[in-house]
């Protein structure tokens, strides 16, 4: 009975040790988007209590992505690895625990690995019986005695691994998660001109619109992505981060933006929100 109590507790051991190093991939690879931009942090709503976040599964992520920036939602981070198949479901643990509200999980195949598999199993008590001989001699002029005696011997059963050939299917997985963003005073994302633009209006200064927000004042202004915003009531916008500032300098004002759409100039007027 100890002998049995005792392989029970080694079994239960071996397992929490092989269990421990099985944790959440999605905690494991996840990249706080907020460390990169903390000044971020400051436009994002307040979580609801007892909310639960959505999972996702994504057939175009490129597409998912600027879909939810398009809706409003900040990326607060993501995650990539390449795994067996796993249960998905643990994205969402992860995104408890950022607290975000949506979270986008793709999958794609890689190969498949023949690898060898480790499988524990638990050998029993072993029973083994020998036959002892031996010769007895007492008075020289007999035939000597045989004795013959069995010998049982118990060995004791003992936790083993053997390793055993299996094909294992391995995928890239990638995940986002996201948050909702306060509505934007102006409603773009931009990015800063690159070489290539710069040499066609013959000028180091502007941005290139990368998203426009839905029912925010630039999207019910008409400003589309790919519109290059060269001035600011008529100040020139040198860079985003310059953008940026004047849109917080005259937030609740309505402003007039030159941009530059198919070669063309055209100037829109909005108001920003405060």
């Amino acid at each position: 009975m100890i002998h049995q109590k005792i392989r029970s507790y080694l079994f239960i051991l071996f397992l929490a040790i092989i269990l421990a190093g099985c944790g959440n991939p999605f905690r494991l690879h996840y990249q706080n988007m907020l460390e990169k931009w903390p000044e971020s942090k400051s436009l994002l709503t307040e979580s609801q209590e007892g909310s639960v976040p959505k999972l996702i599964t994504s057939q175009d992520m490129k597409k998912d992505i600027m879909t939810m920036l398009q809706n409003g939602y900040f990326l607060i981070g993501k995650v990539k690895f390449t795994s067996p198949p796993i249960n998905e479901k643990q994205a969402l643990d992860q995104a408890k625990e950022v607290g975000a509200e949506v979270v986008f999980v793709k999958r794609d195949y890689v190969t498949t690995r023949t690898e060898s598999v480790p499988i524990a199993e638990w050998l029993p008590d072993k029973t083994i019986t020998t036959t002892e001989t031996s010769t007895y001699q007492k008075d020289p002029s007999v035939p000597p005695s045989t004795f013959k005696r069995e010998i049982t011997q118990t060995l004791e059963g003992e936790l083993y691994t053997r390793y055993v050939p299996q094909s294992t299917d391995y995928y890239d997985y990638c995940a986002t998660f996201w948050k909702k963003a306060k509505p934007l005073k102006f409603g773009v994302l931009v990015h800063a001109l690159d070489e290539e633009t710069k040499k066609l209006l013959q000028s180091n200064k502007g941005v290139v619109v990368k998203v426009v927000i839905n029912k925010s004042p630039a999207f019910n202004a008409d400003i589309l992505r790919g519109d290059i915003i060269t001035l600011f009531n008529n100040d020139p916008v040198a860079d985003p981060g310059d953008f940026f500032e004047k849109i917080k300098t005259h937030a609740g004002q309505t402003i007039t933006v030159k941009i530059i759409r198919d070669g063309k100039p055209k100037d829109i007027t909005l108001t920003l929100l405060n």
